[in-house]
C-alpha cells in the first residue's frame, strides 16, 4: 500500500480520535449468533482443559469425565470440576447443557461465575444427581461482564465418598436477534487472501497468522488511534441499517477501540464501541444506521493506549447492508 495511504489513514484516525465526534444510530447487538465456548465437552481423550481441586483426581473413563470425591469436605466449593476461560457479556443470552451422574444420590452446585474474587455467580442451579446418567439445561441471561467467567460443578459437602461423573457439555451465548442483510461491503474479511486491501500504522508486525489478521502492539502509545488496523473504500447509504460484525483477541487482554467512520475530515464517526478483549477469540456483532452517504468509510480497530506490549488478532470481519 502506498506511502500517501497510510499518511492518510493515519491522520485521520488521530483526529477522529482525539475530536469531539457525532455518532448516529447505534443499535443494539445484532445476529443471533451462537457461539460455543467449551472446547473438549464431550471428553473423547482426555479431560484439558478441565480441572479439579487438588482433592479430585479427573480421569476419562468410558468417555466421561469421571473423579473420586471424598467425604470430610464442608462446603459444596471444596471440591470443584471446572472450566476456566467463558467470556461473560452483560445482557448475553446462555444455554449449558450437559449429562451427569453420581454413584450416591447427591446434589451438586451448577455456577457459571467469576473466576476470582468477589467470585459472583450469574447462573447457580442446585442439580440433583442419581447413579443413571441425566441431562440437565439451564438458560440464564449474564449478569457479568468478564473475559475469563468459570463454569463450575461444586460437588463437595456431601456426607458419603461418591463418584461424579459428566460428559456432553456445552455452554453456548446467542448475541441478540437477527439484524439487516444485504451487500457486503468489506473485501478479504477472512483473510484468505493475505492483507489486502487492509492496513496497519503503528504496529510492530502484523501479518496473516491461522488464517487471521495478528498484530504486534507496542506499549507506550498513548492514544488509542496511535496504532490501527482497519479498511478503506466502504460504502455507506444514509438511513440504512447496517451489520458489523467481527471476531477478536488479544494477548494479554486489553481494550480496543472498534470503529466505523469517514475517511477524511470531519472524520464523522457512524459507530464505535470500546471491546474487552482475552486471549480466547470473542465474536462481536452490532446494527447501526448510517448518517451520510459516502463512499469512502473506513472500518478501523483502534489497538492503542496500552501499557503492555499484546498480540491483537481480528478474524471474519463483515459490515453487511445499504439495501
Amino acid at each position: 500500500m502506498a506511502r500517501t495511504t497510510f499518511h492518510r489513514l493515519n491522520t485521520a484516525l488521530a483526529i477522529a480520535g482525539a475530536a469531539t465526534l457525532a455518532t448516529f444510530g447505534l443499535g443494539p447487538v445484532a445476529l443471533a449468533a451462537t457461539t460455543e465456548h467449551i472446547s473438549n465437552g464431550s471428553f473423547t481423550s482426555s479431560v484439558d482443559p478441565w480441572w479439579g481441586t487438588d482433592n479430585l483426581s479427573l480421569k476419562v473413563t468410558s468417555g466421561r469425565l469421571c473423579t473420586q470425591v471424598p467425604t470430610g469436605t464442608e462446603n459444596a466449593w471444596d471440591a470443584i470440576v471446572g472450566y476456566t476461560g467463558v467470556p461473560l457479556v452483560k445482557g448475553d443470552k446462555y444455554t449449558l447443557k450437559f449429562q451427569a451422574s453420581a454413584s450416591v444420590a447427591s446434589t451438586v452446585k451448577t455456577n457459571v461465575q467469576l473466576a476470582e474474587d468477589p467470585w459472583t455467580a450469574t447462573l447457580t442451579r442446585d442439580t440433583a444427581l442419581s447413579s443413571s446418567l441425566k441431562s440437565f439445561t439451564y438458560t440464564f441471561t449474564s449478569t457479568l461482564d468478564s473475559d475469563s467467567g468459570v463454569l463450575q460443578f461444586q460437588v463437595g459437602g456431601g456426607t458419603k465418598a461418591m463418584r461424579f461423573c459428566l460428559d456432553n457439555v456445552s455452554l453456548t451465548s446467542e448475541t441478540g436477534s437477527v439484524g439487516p442483510v444485504g451487500p457486503e461491503q468489506v473485501v478479504n474479511g477472512s483473510f484468505e487472501e493475505g492483507l489486502n486491501p487492509w492496513y496497519a500504522y503503528g504496529t510492530d508486525s502484523a501479518d496473516v497468522q491461522d488464517g487471521m489478521l495478528c498484530a504486534s502492539v507496542p506499549e507506550g502509545l498513548e492514544n488509542p488511534w496511535d496504532a490501527g488496523i482497519g479498511q478503506n473504500d466502504i460504502t455507506l447509504v444514509e438511513g440504512k441499517d447496517y451489520t458489523f460484525s467481527f471476531k477478536a483477541s488479544a494477548d494479554p487482554k486489553t481494550s480496543v477501540r472498534a470503529n466505523v467512520q469517514l475517511g477524511e475530515d470531519p472524520y464523522t464517526t457512524y459507530f464505535s464501541d470500546t471491546v474487552s478483549l482475552g486471549s480466547s477469540l470473542r465474536k462481536f456483532s452490532y446494527t447501526f444506521t448510517a448518517g451520510a452517504d459516502t463512499s469512502i468509510a473506513q472500518i478501523a480497530f483502534q489497538v492503542g493506549g496500552s501499557s503492555s506490549p499484546y498480540t491483537f488478532c481480528v478474524d471474519d470481519v463483515s459490515l453487511r447492508g445499504g439495501e
